[in-house]
């Protein structure tokens, strides 16, 4: 029988992700609903279609797929009405499983069940379903009946899983239109994407982190040759590949759109050219959604997404180039309209949309990402700002001992006693700085320097 569903065809190979897929397939297991989350350009859909995909054999109703991003974007006037977002939302999802114009999209189930629902409609991982928020009762009615009628008419009442891709713009409609298709079809498993958790009971989270390095070196050298079938990785050239890699932050999206580049450039033509990353990986590729055609718009999406005081935070944060603790995000970038007390509540915003990435009581943010901020605070007026360079030797200490003023105090004792920061680091001084605070050796940073000034000399 032929795979029922409307999954996109993968026209590339997925590098790497073996580990992040088979833990979706054991999550999609335990659970009707898993949200696969990261940062923008990690790869969250290609790694949610392929959980689909290898789900859909053991699926009688098959594996279906929903673009949601036109669905309400930030812009458009739906974006502020939360019931107005889920109508959108709603349509959107019928409107895939049936195709455009209402013809059957993709390979339909037969209009047979196949048993017993796995669990009673009013269960739930943990408990009973969620229910509608207090706002989505007044329209649920409305979308749930459509919703339950085109997903029986995809499934044909059989074990199926819908993919919502792109659910991080619709907010609190998000959520509420999983609460639909949970409660409309008790056979259906939802997979949705997006830059942070849904926040619903039951809820699944996979969190796709940027390739490790030698895949990311994989990446580039598999998609640089369908650019250039010429193209090779030497032992000359493959140091700087992998500082290539290493700079993009090993995301997907950005070293895809570098090898794009490969057509015209060498890898160490691009090394040298990659303070400027946002002009020089823009319109390179051709891809149906825009924030996915240059690595600036995919960054302008997350950014939209922010408050104002998370875009500020996230601007100012650009000065601390290693990792940093709350302490230290709060003596760099208080001030004006972003009040002390304001810095952690927004951190952990960043944090949950995926811009900051926290591991224990240390933060840290991609050193893309961190360029993006410096961008925004150049275009805010702020850009001789200079925040202090967290201390590595704090940063990667062990717990302190019983008794031992914990290292937020004393970064809060460390900025009471300090005077002010002043002026500027200059490149050269951030550059060592996001070294030491890598934690490498002096051998290890001047061999780094070395090879980024062979490469700017070639």
């Amino acid at each position: 029988m032929a795979d029922v569903g409307n999954l996109p065809v993968e026209v590339s190979g997925l590098v790497g992700r073996g580990p992040e897929v088979r833990a979706g397939l054991r999550l999609l297991a335990q659970a009707r609903l898993v949200t696969v989350t990261g940062p923008a350009g990690v790869g969250k859909s290609r790694v949610a279609i392929r959980i689909a995909e290898s789900s859909r054999r053991r699926l009688p109703g098959g594996a279906w797929y929903a673009e949601l991003s036109e669905a309400a974007p930030p812009d458009a006037p739906a974006a502020a009405d939360p019931r107005a977002a889920l109508r959108a939302a709603a349509r959107a999802v019928a409107a895939a499983l049936r195709g455009p114009g209402g013809d059957r999209a993709g390979t339909r189930a037969p209009a047979t069940a196949d048993g017993p629902a796995d669990r009673p409609a009013d269960v739930f991982p943990g408990g009973p379903l969620p229910a509608f928020p207090e706002w989505a009762r007044e329209v649920a009615g409305e979308v749930t009946g459509p919703l339950a009628a085109a997903v029986e008419d995809a499934t044909g009442d059989a074990r199926g899983l819908i993919l919502l891709d792109t659910c991080e713009h619709l907010g609190e409609a998000a959520g509420a239109l999983v609460v639909a298709l949970l409660r409309a079809a008790p056979r259906l498993r939802v997979v949705a994407t997006s830059r942070r958790p849904l926040g619903l009971p039951g809820e699944r989270v996979l969190a796709v982190a940027p390739l490790p390095l030698d895949q990311a070196v994989e990446l580039l050298r598999e998609r640089g040759q369908a650019a250039d079938p010429g193209f090779v990785l030497t032992t000359r050239t493959l140091p700087a590949a992998r500082e290539l890699c290493r700079r993009l932050d090993g995301l997907p999206l950005a070293i895809e759109l570098a090898a794009a580049r490969l057509r015209s450039l060498t890898v160490r033509d691009l090394l040298a050219r990659l303070d400027d990353r946002f002009e020089l990986l823009a319109g390179v590729i051709r891809t149906p959604l825009a924030r996915h055609q240059g690595l600036r718009a995919a960054l302008d999406w997350s950014h939209e997404l922010c408050d104002p005081r998370q875009r500020l935070l996230w601007a100012r944060l650009s000065v601390l180039p290693g990792a940093f603790t709350v302490a230290d995000a709060e003596c760099a970038c208080a001030g004006g309209e972003l009040p002390r007390e304001a810095v952690a509540p927004a951190l952990a915003q960043l944090v949950a949309a995926s811009i900051v990435v926290r591991t224990g009581a240390r933060h840290r943010m991609l050193e893309t990402f961190r360029r993006y901020g410096a961008l925004r605070l150049r275009e805010l007026g702020e850009a001789g700002r200079a925040g202090p360079v967290p201390d590595p030797a704090r940063a990667a200490a062990p717990p302190p001992a019983a008794g031992a003023e914990p290292p937020d105090q004393l970064a809060d004792t460390a900025a009471r006693l300090a005077p002010p920061a002043t002026g500027t680091l200059s490149d050269r001084q951030l550059q060592v700085a996001r070294l030491i605070s890598e934690g490498l050796s002096n051998p290890m940073i001047a061999e780094r320097l070395a090879i980024a000034r062979r490469t700017v000399d070639a």
